[in-house]
């Protein structure tokens, strides 16, 4: 098994136990084609997604403001919930602040 998954390195000790035994718990052939359904993907045209959208995120250098901007023109009616000292995997690191943002929706 990958010693950190994608995110791990800023994840809480509890977060990174529960995610690496997800992994383990993967068969390789269902990881493999997961990633691979995901390859073919496109980005939708702007302004194509019309509906509101709660978009809630770990901040990290990776959420540039380029990356943000891009995803605000594809979803223009987007609200953005940043979440600072928190990883990847931000429903493990912090429920209650995705519960708090979704009830605020």
């Amino acid at each position: 098994i990958q010693q950190n998954p994608f995110g791990l390195e800023s994840a809480r000790p509890e977060t990174a136990t529960i995610v690496r035994q997800m992994f383990a718990a993967t068969l390789q052939d269902t990881a493999t084609q997961s990633l691979e359904a995901l390859l073919p993907m496109t980005r939708p045209a702007p302004a194509s997604v019309r509906e509101p959208v709660l978009v809630i995120l770990a901040q990290s250098p990776f959420w540039s403001e380029e990356r943000l901007s891009a995803l605000r023109q594809i979803a223009p009616q987007a609200r953005f919930s940043l979440n600072a000292g928190v990883s990847h995997w931000l429903p493990l690191d912090a429920p209650q602040a995705v519960a708090d943002a979704v009830q605020h929706e």
